[in-house]
């Protein structure tokens, strides 16, 4: 396995280990953080996924979508939570 695959294999498995902890926080603490986090690395997931089963060239718009639908979600979640504190110190 050539080491590109293998940092590629890496990503998939981190990201599954953050959308799981992502899950468990989202159980314990019922706040909305963690269910976004956990879906933007669980579609990077599906890119690396994708990746490693050599589809990057024939998915390539697809992936540039998936991935950039991950960020778009991180970037919510991160304007949601700062409305959440800004709110609080009010």
């Amino acid at each position: 396995m050539e080491f590109l695959q293998q940092e590629t294999l890496l990503d998939l498995i981190l990201c599954i280990a953050i959308v799981v902890l992502a899950y468990i926080q989202y159980r314990n603490s019922k706040t909305a953080l963690p269910i976004y986090i956990g879906a933007a690395f669980g579609l990077f997931g599906v890119s690396y996924l994708l990746t490693i089963l050599r589809q990057a060239v024939n998915y390539s718009a697809l992936l540039m979508t998936i991935r950039s639908a991950a960020y778009l979600i991180i970037i919510i979640a991160l304007v949601q939570s700062y409305q959440k504190l800004t709110e609080k110190k009010k």
